[in-house]
């Protein structure tokens, strides 16, 4: 038995409407003021402002600072005021001599503090992040 499509078939079956193309979207800028006429796929810097919470680590104490341990989410304790900072065993202990009436204590490099005077202030961090850079020849 041999089946010959006819019209009438396809009239019962509904039409899909077309999908619209996708927009391009680009991830990348190009830099008008570069002078580089061949570009490629690279990083670029790009400066990012955020607001300070006013926690640091030991590992970046610096003198004259005054801190507060930061513990339990919140800043404990009395005042201090750093005199020198120390690093030891390659970096990941640092020893902090105290300007103020605290002895000498050994902190771990990650160990947060509390500074008043950074909490609120805006920071400025350099970040990568991907682009058209000028291409060279080595």
């Amino acid at each position: 038995m041999n089946a010959t499509p006819t019209p009438a078939i396809f009239a019962n079956k509904k039409q899909r409407p077309v999908p619209a193309p996708p927009k391009r979207v680009s991830i990348a800028q190009v830099e008008a003021t570069d002078p580089g006429v061949i570009v490629r796929p690279g990083l670029r810097d790009e400066v990012v402002s955020t607001i300070h919470s006013g926690v640091v680590k030991t590992k970046h104490l610096e003198r004259g600072q005054r801190v507060r341990p930061f513990v339990h989410d919140a800043p404990r304790g009395g005042e201090r005021i750093v005199d020198k900072v120390t690093r030891l065993d390659g970096g990941a202990v640092v020893e902090v001599e105290w300007a103020s009436a605290h002895p000498t204590s050994q902190h771990k490099a990650a160990y947060r503090w509390y500074d008043e005077s950074l909490d609120g202030a805006t920071v400025e961090h350099v970040v990568k992040v991907p682009g058209f850079v000028s291409y060279q020849e080595a």
